[in-house]
């Protein structure tokens, strides 16, 4: 009769032999290794938003990075069979493989950020904060948001918004048209860490 650690020890084995052989093809012309955080079966009535983890094909831990990625998809997938499937989890995950600072860091660092920016220009209704930003981003390229549509107009036309307003807006409006990335989380926190130290 095989017990539970006897199984946990067949998976991870599995894990590195797969691991094994994904360290062995060839990266990227960039030198690195890219790998879908994905699920194994996917359901026709649901829609998945997946991310993807960078690894250097000279990382040391190449291959420990690969078990995750394996690691992963039966997360995810056994959240999908419990419905408790959430697309954070693979951006928490890619997190941890790239090493950089979870996305829960950056999304509570960036609400701070946002509230501290309101106190300190006391901008606190949304045409006051939209104005305010509009005003100290200038032509900040990297600090604007395209194609936003506001959700409250019957019939939105996509606009240019400072992109930590968009941010705010997306992530605090789940049923929101517009999306949002990582990456735009990040920089909308450092726009406004940025305004905050500013004299």
């Amino acid at each position: 009769m095989v017990n539970e650690k006897q199984l946990h020890d067949q998976r991870v084995r599995d894990y590195a032999r797969q691991a094994r052989k994904d360290a062995a093809k060839p990266p990227h012309d960039d030198g690195y290794h890219y790998r879908i955080l994905g699920i194994h079966k996917i359901r026709s009535d649901q829609t998945f938003r997946f991310t993807h983890a960078k690894i250097a094909a000279n990382d040391p831990r190449l291959r420990d990075k690969l078990v995750m990625v394996q690691m992963a998809k039966d997360i995810q997938t056994q959240s999908l069979k419990i419905n408790g499937y959430d697309p954070a989890l693979s951006y928490a995950i890619r997190a941890a493989i790239q090493g950089e600072p979870p996305l829960f860091h950056w999304l509570g660092e960036f609400f701070q950020n946002y509230g501290m920016f309101q106190a300190k220009y006391g901008v606190f209704k949304t045409k006051e904060t939209r104005d305010k930003l509009t005003e100290m981003l200038g032509d900040t390229s990297d600090a604007w948001y395209d194609g936003y549509l506001d959700g409250r107009k019957p019939d939105p036309q996509p606009e240019r918004v400072p992109l930590p307003l968009a941010v705010r807006n997306i992530l605090a409006h789940p049923e929101h048209k517009n999306d949002v990335t990582y990456a735009q989380i990040k920089r909308a926190s450092q726009v406004l860490a940025d305004m905050i130290s500013s004299v």
